[in-house]
């Protein structure tokens, strides 16, 4: 996803908000899933080292095990757990070559079921906290990315986020009214880039599904929206790996949009037309969409 005009490509990094993978060594109650007994990493090390300053403890005064594989948690109360974080991804993207971080969970909160056992006063300490983390990352990347998951997580230039990855985005209303909003905030900010990557959960290459995740992106989206697919895990190596996140689709013509998409309240039909002469229509009662390219 590009981060500015001027540029093309954005490399991210990825790590996440809270969570600390930690093999059972250091975390006798994490559960081995997604290959947490091999984790073992120096940031891991550093946080249980101290879970008292560290790590989120719950009501009764033992550490919080996150409900995903009862991993223990960033204790975001603390402004040095805040200042930890938000160094891990600054120094990351120092060199250069990365240019931004995805921080994923960043969406979740303390005090319900992903983070279970926190009173509520440590639930609204640790949440202000974290969202003070970011908004702090945020401001300090310059034109680099912080991206979140949701898209009511976009601020602005120093806001809470500036892009997200949205999983499982398909073709539903609510993709097209999202994906409208943000670019309107977008809009609203004086033309500062919000990046919004639509990640879809079909195969275009397989499933005649992808038409409608297709149609309702092309009718929401605005500048820096992207369209993607693809799944999280990549078991081979080299560039070869790539091929299963290609479609002939990406090669299709589009051009920029004719205007903002119109809808027909009697038929509950999203339209849009682009330079190219390609069309592309969604419906909001069938969840159903048609993309009729220029050059098909």
């Amino acid at each position: 996803a590009a981060a500015a005009q001027r540029k093309h490509i954005s490399v991210v990094v990825w790590f996440d908000s809270f969570r600390v993978y930690a093999n059972s060594t250091l975390n006798p109650d994490a559960e081995n899933s997604a290959g947490i007994a091999c984790m073992n990493s120096r940031a891991a090390h550093f946080l249980e080292s101290k879970p008292a300053e560290r790590l989120l403890h719950n009501e009764s005064g033992g550490l919080v095990l996150e409900s995903f594989a009862h991993l223990h948690v960033v204790d975001y109360q603390k402004r040095a757990m805040q200042v930890f974080k938000r160094d891990m991804c600054l120094n990351m993207t120092r060199s250069g070559y990365v240019d931004g971080c995805g921080i994923d969970g960043s969406q979740q909160r303390a005090g319900t079921s992903a983070i279970p056992g926190v009173s509520n006063e440590s639930a609204a300490a640790w949440n202000s906290g974290k969202v003070c983390f970011m908004n702090g990352t945020t401001a300090a990347i310059g034109e680099g990315l912080v991206l979140g998951k949701m898209e009511w997580e976009l601020g602005g230039a120093r806001g809470y986020a500036n892009g997200i990855i949205q999983e499982g985005c398909g073709n539903s209303n609510a993709t097209v009214t999202n994906l409208r909003s943000v670019a309107q905030r977008s809009r609203a900010l004086g033309g500062v880039p919000l990046v919004y990557e639509c990640h879809a959960d079909c195969d275009p290459n397989t499933s005649g599904d992808c038409v409608s995740s297709v149609a309702a992106f092309l009718v929401g989206a605005g500048p820096y929206a992207y369209w993607g697919f693809g799944s999280w895990v990549i078991n081979t190596k080299g560039l070869q790996s790539l091929s299963g996140r290609w479609s002939p689709l990406f090669e299709r013509k589009l051009g920029d949009p004719l205007g903002d998409a119109t809808y027909d309240a009697a038929s509950g039909v999203w339209s849009r037309r682009f330079a190219s002469g390609t069309t592309a229509t969604f419906n909001a009662h069938t969840n159903t969409g048609t993309v009729r390219w220029a050059n098909a």
